[in-house]
């Protein structure tokens, strides 16, 4: 598969790198802006380790909001999977699903897993940038939640 430009320099330093789909195509997210979410949207994230000389791990998340369209979903799929190709398969692949959001996908933001019964709160943002129908132009709404209601919480559950 052919590298996508957004993620020519993917891997290259040790840290965390987030984009997010918007038209099918990826879109870096500002570090200030990583770790808040859009219910309606996809993202992918890279978290490159290195562990002595030249040599790093890598681990490949691909995060869906209950709001994605198929569409954005797919294209998540396809682009991590580029990604993966592009760093000769060596990156250990992730789907988050909201609100199951795997141990080490929480790990990567401030205020992550503190204990594995006490899980942080999450913020999620109820926009996205557009629908089948054009742009949206309502307000964003956030919304914290604590992962341990998401089973018994009704919003959740619709």
């Amino acid at each position: 598969m052919p590298e996508h430009p957004a993620f020519k320099n993917a891997g290259q330093n040790s840290g965390l790198e987030v984009w997010r789909i918007e038209s099918m195509k990826p879109v870096a997210v500002p570090q200030e802006q990583q770790g808040t979410f859009f219910t309606g949207d996809a993202y992918i994230l890279l978290h490159t380790i290195a562990i002595g000389g030249k040599a790093k791990k890598y681990n490949l998340h691909f995060w869906l909001g209950p709001e994605c369209s198929q569409d954005e979903s797919t294209s998540a799929a396809i682009l991590t999977t580029q990604l993966d190709d592009q760093l000769g398969g060596r990156p250990v692949q992730f789907r988050e699903l909201q609100g199951y959001e795997s141990v080490n996908f929480m790990s990567l933001f401030k205020g992550g897993v503190h204990s594995p019964t006490l899980l942080p709160l999450r913020k999620y943002i109820l926009d996205s940038l557009a629908t089948p129908f054009g742009a949206n132009t309502a307000p964003p709404i956030m919304v914290n939640v604590c992962q341990n209601c998401l089973s018994t919480c009704s919003f959740w559950h619709h």
